[in-house]
């Protein structure tokens, strides 16, 4: 599987679907808001989800931040708000340079990500990631962006 490491510059990089306006978005409750997400979905809806790829996703032009709307409807938002309706588009600017990762490997178009052999690409870039990490995570935590 082939990578390539490159860095994203500080600046406007894409936009964000969110429940949350930027002028009102805080790290801390985006943080406890996925959590609670987390813990109101079933036993079963929790295994159907890869926990590999959990992470914050940000599309490269507004038109597909838009497809993602509904999924921000009524999330995060107390039933008396009066705007219980309202989900925002947010533009995503990176405030220092970050290390990106691109993998443009066709198994991405199909969703069977062969996860061994890009954990495997990944270590020969020297980015130390072990068989039972999960990647996302992992990643973050290296201060990969993916």
């Amino acid at each position: 599987m082939k990578i390539e490491i490159s860095v994203l510059s500080a600046g406007e990089i894409g936009y964000k679907a969110s429940s949350y306006s930027a002028d009102n978005w805080d790290h801390s409750k985006f943080s406890e808001e996925s959590k609670k997400e987390q813990e109101r979905k079933t036993e079963e809806e929790r295994k159907k989800e890869d926990e590999n790829w959990p992470g914050l996703y940000i599309a490269e032009v507004e038109d597909v931040a838009e497809g993602y709307l509904y999924n921000y409807i009524d999330k995060g938002k107390k039933k008396d708000d009066k705007d219980d309706k309202t989900a925002y588009i947010n533009k995503v600017v990176l405030t220092k340079d970050v290390n990106l990762i691109t993998c443009l490997d066709e198994s991405f178009k199909t969703g069977n990500i062969d996860m061994n052999a890009l954990k495997k690409a990944l270590c020969e870039k020297e980015i130390p990631v072990e068989d039972g990490d999960l990647l996302m995570p992992k990643l973050g935590e290296l201060q990969y962006f993916f």
